[in-house]
């Protein structure tokens, strides 16, 4: 492979006017050759000042008729002439400027590394509300994936394949995937021929290259943002249709990969609604992780998993029980 190899970053948009200059311009100031640089950008139909700001970078729009993000991934993905493609949403932000360099490095000279990744990290400039989520993941998929739900829990789960200053290659078994998605800068090769299933999430595919036999390497010298929520109101709103559209919906996200889960990780995802409503779980976790790491913005789990753990038990009642399809489902923010 060529020390520069060419690279495709496709984003799907939507009415994504407010954060996506921010992630044009970590990509822009990437110390990496232009002319071996794409970035293509999916437009769902975006009626803010989405797609003029795209084109004051010289960036290409292509329209994106599906609106949803992973077919709009999908669609990027089948028009990309680079070697190597980065799934990025517009509320991410490149934290280095060696970000692409760091990310392609594990592909050179080993062809079984199909995918490289790097950790959602927060920034000082952040606020402590997403200080902790860039630094933790959502409480659901926290208690659910336990030690595989962070980059930073993994040795204590997967053995070391590989190891080197800038990535290190861990041994994923199939029933015991991590928390990786095709999101959040999850750099592939491009001849990977992702199976149509996997169309619409971006965690099936992670799960059919460690399948397969593929290697995946974490490069811990890099690190990517993720503005996904502005405050609790914020959070409460993508929660509470998050959890809305998995009850209603089947097709779509986590019900999708329970085939893929093994008893004891299927077990904990009925064990976190009282988990989270009795608080006791959530605040013995939050104190150790303050003691232990002085992250004392990890309090924001406990009200957080409460909020959460209702939701999921009182649509269980209004969906499950009443068979009502009616449930509050909050605008898309």
């Amino acid at each position: 492979m060529h020390e520069f190899p060419t690279v495709t970053i496709g984003i799907p948009v939507l009415n994504e006017g407010r954060d996506i200059r921010r992630c044009l311009d970590s990509i822009k100031r990437q110390d990496y050759p232009a002319d071996r640089l794409e970035v293509l950008v999916a437009d769902g139909g975006s009626t803010d000042k989405t797609v003029s700001i795209v084109q004051e970078f010289g960036y290409t729009v292509v329209p994106n008729p599906e609106r949803l993000a992973e077919p709009g991934l999908s669609l990027l993905y089948g028009r990309a002439t680079g070697e190597l493609f980065v799934h990025m949403a517009a509320d991410n932000v490149l934290h280095s400027r060696l970000w692409l360099r760091e990310m392609t490095a594990p592909f050179a000279g080993n062809s079984n590394v199909m995918g490289s990744f790097c950790k959602v990290d927060w920034v000082e400039s952040d606020d402590p509300f997403l200080k902790y989520f860039n630094s933790d993941t959502d409480p659901f998929s926290s208690f659910f994936y336990g030690n595989a739900s962070h980059p930073d829990k993994f040795r204590k789960l997967y053995r070391v394949k590989h190891e080197t200053p800038g990535y290190v290659i861990f041994d994923f078994p199939p029933r015991r995937f991590p928390l990786l998605a095709f999101a959040q800068g999850f750099m592939v090769r491009h001849a990977y021929q992702r199976p149509p299933e996997t169309f619409y999430d971006d965690i099936l595919p992670v799960i059919d290259l460690i399948r397969k036999g593929y290697d995946i390497a974490y490069v811990k010298s890099v690190t990517i943002g993720h503005y996904v929520f502005d405050d609790f109101a914020h959070y409460r709103r993508r929660m509470l249709r998050k959890v809305s559209e998995s009850f209603v919906d089947k097709g779509h996200g986590f019900h999708v990969r329970e085939r893929n889960v093994p008893f004891g990780r299927k077990l904990r995802q009925y064990l976190f609604v009282p988990y989270g409503l009795t608080v006791v779980g959530p605040f013995l976790g939050t104190l150790a992780q303050c003691l232990r790491r002085k992250r004392w913005f990890y309090w924001y789990r406990v009200p957080a998993s409460f909020l959460l753990a209702w939701y999921i038990l009182y649509l269980f009642f209004a969906v499950r029980l009443f068979r009502t399809r009616k449930t509050p489902v909050a605008e898309k923010t």
